[in-house]
């Protein structure tokens, strides 16, 4: 799936959450519509139900913008993060806008931004110093944890660990303090 793995980036992974939206929207009036292109076996044999799967649809696109509101709000600095080339100056906060100016008149930064990752550009080619807004909003951006992949792995390889062979008479509260203090032996080392 599209929003599971190592080194997801929370913008893209927002990005894949708005075009499933807009798949559902056009699913639920293209059903409305009679028009079953994108489903061909509910043609053959539900197409008098197209009200009842219409409804699901809304229903399931209502839950997807109040589950993903919260992101919805931080949508701008997405932008700013994955685009700062191309963002729109005059619909950005005075914040943002002189440093997109600058960064937007820098050639050679241009020129590094299509050629790196968004990580890479932003730790080693825009300078802290005079772009301190940008740097920040990036360093929020790729701070934030899209999925648990990280934390499921790290816990999954600890429990392997403690539960084992040897180790099988242990009950369930030791082996939850055990897992405890495994991951914080972990996150003392960094």
């Amino acid at each position: 799936m599209c929003l599971q793995g190592e080194n997801q980036l929370i913008n893209t992974m927002f990005q894949t959450i708005n075009a499933f939206e807009m798949k559902l929207k056009i699913w639920q009036s293209q059903i409305m519509a009679n028009n079953y292109v994108h489903f061909h076996t509910f043609a053959k044999h539900c197409s008098l139900n197209k009200d009842k799967y219409s409804t699901l649809l809304f229903q399931l696109i209502q839950e997807f913008e109040k589950r993903f509101q919260d992101f919805r709000q931080n949508q701008q600095s997405f932008l700013i993060f994955a685009t700062p080339f191309s963002v729109d100056k005059n619909i950005l906060h005075h914040g943002f806008q002189m440093e997109c100016i600058e960064v937007n008149s820098d050639i050679q930064l241009k020129e590094k931004f299509g050629h790196f990752s968004l990580l890479d550009f932003y730790k080693l080619y825009l300078p802290k110093e005079k772009y301190p807004k940008l740097n920040d909003d990036a360093l929020f951006m790729s701070s934030l944890f899209g999925s648990t992949y990280i934390c499921e792995q790290l816990l999954f390889s600890r429990m392997k660990h403690t539960k084992n062979k040897t180790r099988t008479k242990i009950f369930h509260q030791h082996r939850e303090n055990s897992l405890r203090i495994a991951n914080n032996l972990h996150q003392t080392k960094y």
